[in-house]
């Protein structure tokens, strides 16, 4: 580590917008060179965020967990880093609620998620998980996925967070026909 940058120690102890600042001043080929651990700073700034009952931190962590979707070349990886921000998205609504038009507190980012690369109607994937013990473990992989998305999507709508519709009434009713 270089002397001029910060230990994930020294980070949470500054104020989170201190710590949002000094993100937003790192340039992406500067970030992949560092020698630094961003998912632990993420994942303590979520756990600030709850402890003491600061959006801030939820905002740190979300930016993070953008800033490692970005510079990461796999597509696991920027899989992951994305599921990691809209778990943070939902612990923030379920916590503080949903604000319209923010880039933290929307529900209806995640609502947005679900639909992202689809591969099927609703009647398809219905079809799939009714037999999905036969099918390609990538097309499970799949369906598990878009079981995890369904269940934030749950909690939402349990919570009042997020208006249900029937497209994704329709949607929920194969939760739990899924792996």
């Amino acid at each position: 580590m270089s002397k001029d940058q910060l230990s994930v120690n020294q980070l949470i102890r500054k104020s989170p917008n201190d710590v949002h600042r000094w993100l937003n001043s790192l340039k992406t080929t500067d970030i992949k060179k560092m020698d630094f651990n961003f998912l632990l700073l993420a994942d303590i700034s979520k756990q600030n965020m709850l402890k003491s009952n600061a959006v801030e931190w939820g905002y740190v962590a979300l930016r993070i967990y953008e800033i490692l979707s970005e510079i990461s070349d796999r597509y696991e990886e920027k899989n992951y880093y994305k599921k990691s921000s809209m778990y943070c998205r939902v612990t923030s609504i379920l916590t503080f609620g949903h604000k319209q038009n923010d880039i933290l507190l929307d529900s209806n980012i995640i609502k947005d998620w679900l639909f992202e690369d689809l591969q099927g109607s609703v009647e398809e994937l219905r079809k799939l998980a009714l037999e999905w013990k036969k099918l390609d473990i990538s097309i499970i992989r799949y369906l598990k996925e878009l079981k995890i998305k369904l269940g934030m999507i749950h909690q939402l709508i349990e919570a009042n967070e997020l208006k249900s519709s029937k497209e994704i009434q329709k949607w929920q009713e194969i939760y739990q026909l899924l792996p």
